[in-house]
């Protein structure tokens, strides 16, 4: 599995009009957390710098982003640095082809004379080792990389109208780490498709995630519904369940057929009762009768 790093600079020059947002570097609260202080430093630098050219109307703008990828933890490590213009990516380094490329023709001169200086092509290439599998042990020893949370699972029934027939399961699944989770919904044991919305992933603030799925169906008596999660921090694929509840008004619809039966069957054995009693009393007579 691949996962990434990134870090930003941004410089601007000076020409006309463009608001801070155009020229602005935001980091998400997980990527600001892997930042090491000199990035955090250099990043509120050029943050200041950004300000204070706006001031001064700035409109060309040149970034550069660094990027650490990793497959299977540090196994193997590709190191790319891109360099832009105005949003357009002209120049970059990347460790696996390990010599600056140009990507339109404003960074051919750039990628020569960078791929001349050997001191500096050979210090680029070291990123790998000084960069990244620098900071992706650091971060390994404090716990960030590799850590997982086990996700909390509730489903919860609404109705879309009083009159329909159909509601919506939602299945939530919160406080999970990482972000990657499989999702299913199953009705009495079987996969469902139709009928299924996932939400976005929604980031906590304790670096946990949550995430929703909904499932809109017509639930029959005898049905079982069921979200199923896998994630990494799970043994096992982890299951709830909900079965439907019979409502208030079916309820009372069946206690007053019952009591309506009970109440039939007494009538009819009193009923027996008083027939039966008559018909002895009335047979006793006639043998009285006969007697005499």
């Amino acid at each position: 599995m691949e996962s990434a790093a990134k870090t930003s600079r941004t410089f601007s020059l000076l020409e006309s009009f463009v608001s801070f947002e155009e020229v602005a570097v935001y980091f998400s609260e997980e990527e600001w957390s892997q930042l090491d202080p000199d990035q955090k430093a250099l990043h509120s630098e050029a943050m200041l710098e950004n300000h204070r050219n706006m001031v001064c109307f700035a409109h060309f703008l040149h970034q550069m982003k660094t990027e650490c990828r990793f497959f299977n933890g540090t196994q193997r490590v590709r190191f790319v640095d891109r360099q832009m213009y105005n949003r357009q990516e002209f120049v970059r380094f990347d460790s696996d082809r390990g010599e600056f490329e140009a990507v339109t023709p404003l960074g051919q001169p750039d990628a020569d004379k960078w791929n001349s200086d050997q001191v500096f092509l050979q210090y680029t290439r070291s990123q790998v080792d000084a960069l990244c599998r620098y900071n992706y042990e650091l971060l390994q020893r404090n716990s960030v990389i590799g850590w997982r949370a086990k996700p909390t699972i509730t489903i919860s029934p609404t109705k879309m109208e009083p009159d329909s027939p159909n509601i919506i399961l939602l299945c939530t699944v919160t406080g999970f780490y990482p972000v990657e989770i499989e999702i299913q919904w199953l009705k009495n044991g079987q996969p469902e498709k139709e009928g299924v919305a996932y939400g976005e992933e929604l980031q906590n603030g304790d670096w946990t995630y949550q995430l929703m799925v909904m499932l809109e169906t017509q639930p029959q008596r005898g049905d079982v519904y069921t979200c199923k999660v896998d994630h990494a921090s799970l043994e096992a694929p982890v299951t709830v369940q909900w079965v439907p509840r019979t409502s208030s008004s079916a309820k009372s619809k069946l206690w007053t057929g019952i009591m309506g039966a009970v109440i039939g069957v007494s009538f009819f054995a009193m009923g027996l009762y008083s027939y039966l009693k008559a018909k002895k009393g009335e047979s006793g007579f006639n043998k009285q009768n006969k007697a005499q």
